[in-house]
Order: C-alpha cells, then structure tokens, then sequence
C-alpha cells in the first residue's frame, strides 16, 4: 500500500510541474527558436537552400526571430531542389509576373499603335 501511495504522489507532483512548465510557457515571451526568413532569401540562388539538411553558422545568420509566421514552408526531401523552387515562385510571384507581362505587352501595343515603335510592316525581315 505504502508503494502504490508514493507512486499516486509522484504522479501528483509529476503532473503539478508538467502544469507550471506550461504555464511559464504559456506566459512567456515567444519561443526563441522560433525562427524565419524573407521570401527574398527564400528564393536566392535557384533554391540552393533546399540542398542540404544541414545548416550551419551563415544559414542561422539569413534568419531572424519572429514571433509569428506569415506563411509556413515545409518541404520534401524526395522533391528536387528545382521543383520546390519552381513550386514558390509559382506561389508568390506568379499574379506579379502576370501584371508586369500584362503591362509590357499593353505597352508594346500602345507605341506600336501610336508609332513610336516600328510595325511589323515597317520592319526587314
């Protein structure tokens, strides 16, 4: 009986600490490790950040704290480095390539249209 009544003790005390460790978690500051880094960054060098699994001192220093996550980016080790690049700039930068390819093309049509530019008739082929 006294062995089963230490051990309901232990337990007690064990869940009593579990309880305050939350608790101080939950009070305090954000998470140190919580880390993250700009899309820029993210998308330099043709995705040469998904390379290697391990990370040393210069890839520590590309991130910074953050309290929160704008997006979160997970990634298979199974994909290639250049699909998973593709994929983000597919992601983040497709409706502002599509603006920009919108505008030059509307552009291009315009000084053509004004004669600024030379028409295709006007050209040597």
């Amino acid at each position: 009986m006294q062995k089963r009544t230490e051990r309901v003790l232990q337990l007690m005390n064990k869940r009593r600490l579990d309880s305050a460790s939350t608790r101080r978690a939950e009070e305090s500051p954000a998470v140190e490790w919580q880390r993250a880094v700009s899309r820029a960054t993210l998308l330099s060098g043709f995705g040469q950040h998904f390379g290697s699994n391990v990370a040393g001192e210069r890839d520590w220093a590309l991130s910074f704290h953050c309290d929160e996550y704008t997006h979160f980016i997970s990634h298979s080790w199974r994909a290639s480095r250049l699909a998973k690049y593709f994929a983000l700039l597919y992601r983040f930068s497709l409706v502002p390539a599509m603006l920009a390819a919108h505008a030059a093309a509307l552009t291009t049509c315009l000084l053509t249209a004004t004669g600024v530019l030379p028409g295709w008739s006007e050209c040597d082929v």
